[in-house]
């Protein structure tokens, strides 16, 4: 939608109007295409993932490539949420379901993993496992370790 304003106490002339409607479709069509690209991107997203989407982007990955990643996949569903559901109102069930998605959806993106998808009241995520993950996690595991260990000398 396009809003015009004068400053003329009488408004537009009627060449104008007919320039401003002119200019108006030009402008529509430049907002439709500078908008396409984002709006293909956000919905590639959606399905493949940031990281493949870029991938497929640079010619990285092509129909038929297979790449084994080494990964925990995890998945996770609300329990008993179909009783819920029968429970309580629509209102308060999806009051429930979304504050179960932004946690379990937020502990994922807080520790590195990607959600992939929301399945009813379920979430699948994937981690990918890297050289790098493995050594911070050992490490992490070392130093809460230690304060036990010395308990025992």
């Amino acid at each position: 939608m396009i809003s015009w304003l004068s400053d003329s106490k009488d408004g537009f002339s009627i060449p104008n109007i007919e320039y401003l409607r002119k200019a108006q479709s030009y402008l529509g069509l430049i907002a439709k295409v500078s908008n396409r690209e984002p709006t293909a991107q956000n919905v590639a997203n959606a399905y493949l993932g940031k990281d493949a989407v870029q991938r497929v982007l640079k010619g990285q990955i092509k129909l038929g490539n297979v790449e084994r990643i080494p990964a925990i996949v995890w998945f996770s569903d609300l329990r008993k949420s179909t009783a819920l559901a029968a429970e309580i109102s629509a209102e308060q069930y999806l009051n429930v379901l979304n504050t179960y998605f932004e946690c379990s959806a937020g502990a994922v993106l807080d520790y590195g993993g990607k959600v992939l998808s929301f399945i009813g009241d379920g979430v699948l995520a994937v981690f990918p496992i890297t050289i790098h993950a493995t050594i911070t996690a050992s490490a992490s595991n070392v130093s809460s370790a230690q304060p036990s260990a010395s308990e025992f000398t």
